[in-house]
Formats: C-alpha cells, sequence, structure tokens
C-alpha cells in the first residue's frame, strides 16, 4: 500500500506535535500576585500541616517523595491518605525507586492500589546500570485540589518529624496557597507521565501482604501518637512563620535521565546568580558543603571581590552519618575559613524549647537537614537543593524562590541564627581540627578514615 503525500505530511505533521509536547514542560515559573505562605521549621507541626491538608482534600491529593518510611509517621500518613480515597479523592504517589524499594516496596504500593491509590516509582533501574541509576527523584512536594502545596526538605519518616529514635533531623518546608500551586502540579505532571516513572507488578506474596494490609489499619497507639502530634504543634508557634510572598518562582529540574538532564540544570544557575548578585550577606543551611568547580568561583567571588559576607550553617561528624559527604565536607572547609567564610558546626543536640512525642528522642542526635539560601534581607530560596554535586547534576529538585519579603526572610534568619547558637562557630583551621571529632565515637571517627578513598575518588557522585 503506498501513502498518499497528503497522508505523509499528515503523519510527520503528528509525529511533530508528539515531539512538541514531550517538550512542552516548562521548568521556571514567576508570580507576581500575592501568595499566603507558612515557613514551617518543626517536626511535630510540619507533620500536622500535612495531615491538615490532605483532611481538607476534596477532589485530589498528589505526592512525591524522595524516602518514604514504613514507621510510625509512614504508618498516620498513610492511613490519612486511604481514609480520602475512600471518600473519593483520586490519591496519587510518585516515589524515588532506590530510595524506597525496601521501605514501600511492591507490596504496599499493591495494597494502596486496593484503596483506588496509584503508585509509581522513578527510574527503576537496577543499581548495576551504574550511569543511569545516578538520575535520583530528589523532590518532595504534596499538592491538594491544584489549590495548596507543601515543598521543602523533609521526606516521610521518623527522622524528620521529631520522631526518631537513633537521628532526627532539622528542617524547613513552605506551605503556599496562590496561582504558582498550578505549577508546581504542572511540574509533578512531568515526572508522573515521565518514561522513567512505572508502576511495579502487583506481589502475591501472601505474607508481605498481610504486613501491608496491617500497616493501614489505625490502631489506638496511632490515634493517641496523632493527638500528640496535634498538641506539640499548637506549641510551636515560634517555628512557624506565617505572611505573603507578593513576587514568588519556582523552579523545577527536568524529569528523565541522562546527559541531556545533566546540561539542563535550571537551579543551580539560578541559585549561583543570585549569590553573584547579593549586596550584603548570603546564609546558607544545608546539610552538605561540597561546591563544584564552578560553585567555588562563584562563592569566591561574592566573598573576595563582592565583600558579601557568606555564613554556612551545615553539619560536623557528629551531627550527620553521611561519611562520604561529611570527609569531602571538611577537607574542603579549611580553604574557606581562608577566604573569610563564616562556619558553624552544627553540635548534633536537640534544640531546647522542642517538645516530642518520645521521651527516647530527647537524647537522640540532630543534625541540619535544611535546604535553605538567604539573599541580603529580603530574598530567600526553601527546597529540596543540597549545596552539593548530586544536586547540582543528578538529582532532580523543587525549589521556591521569595523575594521582597524582609520580615519572612528575616524569621528565616532568626531560626537559622537560633540553630548557629547550637553549633560551633569556626574561626580557623586549627579550631576545625580540634572540634571535628568532638563528642563523635569511636566507631563513627573509624568510618571517617574507612570512607576516605572511595569519597575522593568520586565527590562528583556526592
Amino acid at each position: 500500500m503506498v501513502l498518499r503525500k497528503s497522508s505523509i505530511f499528515c503523519l510527520l505533521f503528528i509525529i511533530s506535535t508528539l515531539n512538541l509536547s514531550a517538550k512542552e514542560f516548562q521548568h521556571i515559573f514567576t508570580s507576581s500576585k500575592p501568595h499566603e505562605i507558612a515557613i514551617i521549621s518543626q517536626g511535630s507541626a510540619a507533620l500536622q500541616i500535612r495531615l491538615d491538608m490532605i483532611a481538607r482534600a476534596k477532589e485530589s491529593i498528589d505526592i512525591e517523595y524522595f524516602i518514604y518510611a514504613d514507621d510510625i509517621s509512614g504508618r498516620i500518613f498513610n492511613q490519612a491518605l486511604v481514609a480520602k480515597a475512600q471518600e473519593g479523592v483520586k490519591v496519587r504517589i510518585l516515589l524515588d525507586y532506590l530510595s524506597t524499594k525496601k521501605t514501600f516496596g511492591r507490596h504496599y504500593a499493591t495494597v494502596m492500589r486496593e484503596h483506588n491509590i496509584e503508585v509509581k516509582y522513578f527510574n527503576t533501574k537496577k543499581i548495576l546500570r551504574i550511569k543511569k541509576v545516578q538520575y535520583r527523584n530528589h523532590r518532595k512536594l504534596i499538592v491538594i485540589d491544584k489549590k495548596e502545596a507543601l515543598t521543602g526538605s523533609s521526606n516521610i519518616a521518623d527522622d524528620y518529624f521529631d520522631l526518631g529514635h537513633k537521628f532526627n533531623f532539622l528542617d524547613r518546608d513552605i506551605h503556599i496557597v496562590g496561582p504558582i500551586v498550578k505549577n508546581m502540579l504542572e511540574t509533578y505532571e512531568e515526572f508522573w507521565q515521565n518514561k522513567n516513572s512505572k508502576r511495579l507488578k502487583r506481589t502475591k506474596k501472601k505474607k508481605k501482604l498481610r504486613i501491608a494490609r496491617k500497616f493501614l489499619v489505625e490502631t489506638d497507639h496511632d490515634r493517641e501518637i496523632k493527638k500528640q502530634i496535634k498538641n506539640i504543634s499548637l506549641t510551636q508557634a515560634d517555628n512557624i512563620t506565617y505572611g505573603k510572598c507578593d513576587q514568588i518562582t519556582l523552579i523545577s529540574e527536568v524529569a528523565g535521565t541522562g546527559k541531556s538532564i545533566k546540561k539542563n540544570r535550571y537551579i543551580g544557575k539560578e541559585l549561583f546568580k543570585r549569590i553573584l548578585a547579593a549586596k550584603t550577606k548570603i546564609v546558607i543551611d544545608t546539610p552538605y558543603f561540597v561546591a563544584n568547580k564552578k560553585a567555588k568561583k562563584i562563592l569566591k567571588k561574592a566573598i573576595l571581590d563582592n565583600g558579601v559576607t557568606v555564613k554556612l550553617l551545615t553539619n560536623g561528624l557528629k551531627s550527620t552519618d553521611q561519611y562520604f559527604m561529611i570527609k569531602v565536607t571538611n577537607g574542603r572547609l579549611y580553604n574557606w575559613l581562608d577566604r573569610g567564610l563564616e562556619l558553624y558546626l552544627y553540635k548534633g543536640i536537640i534544640p531546647d524549647d522542642l517538645a516530642t512525642v518520645h521521651t527516647a528522642t530527647q537524647k537522640t542526635i540532630y543534625g541540619t537537614h535544611s535546604k535553605t539560601y538567604l539573599f541580603d534581607d529580603s530574598d530567600f530560596m526553601i527546597g529540596t537543593y543540597n549545596f552539593d554535586p548530586r544536586s547540582q547534576n543528578y538529582n532532580a529538585e523543587l525549589a521556591v524562590f521569595c523575594d521582597g519579603n524582609r520580615r519572612i526572610t528575616q524569621a528565616i534568619d532568626k531560626n537559622i541564627e537560633k540553630r548557629m547558637q547550637a553549633s560551633h562557630r569556626v574561626l580557623q583551621k586549627n579550631q576545625l581540627k580540634k572540634i571535628r571529632f568532638k563528642s563523635s565515637k569511636l566507631s563513627k571517627i573509624i568510618k571517617f578514615y574507612v570512607y576516605s578513598i572511595p569519597a575522593y575518588l568520586f565527590p562528583h557522585l556526592l
């Protein structure tokens, strides 16, 4: 059968349209309309606001996370989702496969589907695919009814909500109501529709299915924990800042894997541009500080040439279990002290005024996990972007910039300053050498050295 010219032209038009549709997603959105925002810097309040958002849902709940655990916070969170799905609300969950396959794998996805909840996993390639497996979905996002959204540094696990028995994180999230929320959902759709986001086959393993079904049944213990979380969240007014943002920018990285994704990095470019544009002060709150060549050049210019004060709050060995990261971070911080960087290494202690559900949590180690950047006294960024090569080159990230709001920016600065007061302020190289192992167990120190060789061989993967 021979195709006519008109048929050929029609076919070519359809193909070109499909190609265009694959590229139609935007990655930078700016709005000058007022947005109601809330900055949450405490675990119980962060979990409660998520539960409140789910409770308000009438039509849709869209969720995206890097870590999604089968612990008490995961139980409570998923029970709330199931309750809404039973009311007819459309619920979708998108998870990073490598980070969740053990904690929320095939059997959980199977049971969630029994409750009409769709579950997809991003980048299911096996770990032996060394290059492809590096591209992870590090985004954290909840969108409710296309009207309100929440993003930031908290995943779904006890460690992020002051419920951990060994380790807990100091995080920071931003809740948003306004026009940009629809754009946040658009970025979610890009990842949901991407060919790398897949549904796993249903499992028939009865024992695992029983565990997953039991996980979704609310117990008296669950109800008691929820009650305590709500009560504690009401006492944390100092750790929540409400206000408006009249100039807001949303940036999302491209969905997918491979070199083409690595070349199109939007958040890093915007972050570096703002660092160079700062007039007086930059404050960085990040769990890891591993600057690549470009980041070094830009920070050096900001400090030495532009005369900008740069304050960095990050983790020391005491306040992290990421030995690869901390080895390289410590090694590179020496040079920055000579250039004028104001360095604060978190001591690993629980904040003085922090109430927790479990008394055991009071004795745990705390570390900063926030991804927050302040520019002068009026602009800030909150998102999922760490100051490290993975966020700059491999991980899919999400970031929200708010410009021109001095009150909220200064409130965040005050919160970071409070954390800095619970940190070691490092002024000289000799001081860094003295405190880097302070209060750390011998096992941690040994691991610090064991991980040194691979950390220095592959710093671009950190």
